[in-house]
């Protein structure tokens, strides 16, 4: 690993607030070694996410490193969404 040179990624739950649909989730990460990671999940599981929890080892993450996490509620996304995704 380069030392001081960092990674960087991204995380969609689509539907993440509705209890209409499982959940699922996608993802993808990359290294200053350009390895790119991309990862696909779902939860048979139709109950809003409420919560959510980050955890990463020592090797992972390393002092000064940022998280920011950005939340969209797909029903402000499109108008009329209210009445279609309900």
């Amino acid at each position: 690993m380069t030392a001081n040179a960092f990674g960087g990624g991204e995380g969609l739950i689509p539907d993440a607030f509705s209890t209409r649909t499982h959940k699922s989730f996608i993802g993808m990460a990359a290294t200053v070694e350009a390895l790119l990671e991309v990862e696909a999940a779902r939860w048979a599981d139709t109950s809003a996410i409420t919560s959510v929890t980050f955890t990463a080892d020592a090797n992972e993450m390393v002092a000064g490193t940022t998280l920011e996490l950005a939340v969209v509620d797909e029903m402000f996304a499109i108008p009329g969404a209210e009445t279609i995704l309900a």
